[in-house]
């Protein structure tokens, strides 16, 4: 029997737009969230956590907040673009 061999050619192209699968020759897609398009089919890969995280030096400075009402007085980056934030949700780990 011959062997066959076939080659396999990979592009990884990061972006932070919702590109159109069909039209960009795109085989496979990674996205955070859920499809807005109905057509396409998802499979949940990992769970994507999200935390709030300071540096030391931001905290000296700063102060450091003790109840999610003290983060209106601070300087905070969040995510944009499709992923927006408007409102942040808190909970509280059950402690065993």
């Amino acid at each position: 029997m011959a062997s066959v061999k076939s080659a396999i050619c990979i592009s990884l192209k990061c972006c932070c737009i919702t590109t159109n699968k069909s039209s960009d020759d795109i085989n496979l897609a990674i996205r955070i969230g859920s499809p807005k398009d109905s057509r396409l089919k998802a499979r949940k890969l990992v769970e994507n956590k999200m935390l709030l995280c300071a540096s030391p030096h931001y905290l000296a400075q700063y102060g450091v907040p003790t109840r999610p009402q003290d983060l209106v007085e601070h300087i905070c980056l969040a995510l944009s673009g499709s992923r927006h934030i408007v409102c942040w949700y808190f909970h509280q780990e059950k402690k065993q």
